[in-house]
């Protein structure tokens, strides 16, 4: 729904707009901000594997983009926290 926005963490009456999911009232308060610490990052936010670092590309793939067997290589890079796209991958020609 359009225009909906997060209820604040602490009074639950205005919108959450600041971070913590916090109102502006509510995280001006030290003690709020202290009682409603930092939210954990999500994956989601950032992409894949965001919170840990990734790791160095792998071997390039001679799949072509859209096959099958190129989305099973890009599942396998994103479970291991790989850069999904390397230099070397067969391109559209």
């Amino acid at each position: 729904m359009v225009g909906v926005r997060t209820p604040c963490r602490a009074c639950g009456a205005r919108p959450a707009v600041r971070p913590r999911l916090l109102c502006w009232g509510c995280y001006e308060d030290p003690a709020v901000r202290r009682l409603h610490g930092r939210l954990p990052c999500r994956a989601n936010d950032r992409g894949v594997g965001a919170a840990e670092p990734a790791l160095p590309p792998g071997p390039p793939t001679a799949a072509r983009p859209g096959s099958a067997a190129k989305v099973a290589v890009l599942c396998v890079r994103a479970a291991e926290n790989r850069p999904l796209w390397v230099s070397g991958d067969a391109r559209c020609e």
